[in-house]
């Protein structure tokens, strides 16, 4: 009795190994990406910074017919600053469905992100805002059309749509 026992458990973990070593992973089928152009700041002295930002979703279909949507937003500066942002997935004629903040009191980089399970055909927006503080002595002076200036902060926020397919 007890070899049939051990037998047949030998054959299910087998079956079991079979399956989960068979079955497909989950692939990346598409990738939204948005940002804005680089804002710079200059300091009386004339020392020059630049951050940069950018937003982004990919999404997986797996073989079962459901999905999952990445997303996320970054924040990068070449002197450290205080910074923070908030990547968003808003539901296409709806609400936030998930979101996700940093805080950054001094920092070069700061990013937020979240990982949500859906279904292909759904509509999304990525929207990633982010805000950075210009030092004492420095003031913002190249803002890209997505941002506002409010001094010392400058605030930019990029929004893209896509479709889980």
């Amino acid at each position: 009795m007890l070899k049939k026992v051990g037998a047949l458990s030998a054959v299910l973990v087998a079956s079991v190994l079979a399956v989960v070593v068979g079955a497909a992973p989950a692939h990346a089928d598409g990738a939204a990406v948005v940002g804005v152009p680089d804002f710079v700041m200059t300091s009386n002295g004339g020392t020059v910074a630049t951050c940069s930002a950018s937003g982004y979703a990919n999404w997986f279909v797996y073989p079962e017919g459901d999905a999952a949507v990445q997303y996320g937003g970054s924040t990068t500066c070449n002197r450290y600053v205080k910074m923070n942002g908030t990547a968003e997935l808003i539901l296409n004629g709806g609400g936030t469905v998930s979101s996700n903040s940093f805080s950054l009191l001094v920092a070069q980089s700061g990013s937020a992100y979240g990982l949500i399970a859906s279904s292909p055909g759904t509509t999304y927006f990525i929207k990633y805002t982010t805000s950075v503080w210009a030092p004492i002595g420095f003031s913002w002076t190249t803002v890209p059309p997505q941002c506002t200036v409010s001094a010392p902060k400058i605030t930019c926020t990029m929004l893209t749509p896509f479709t889980v397919s």
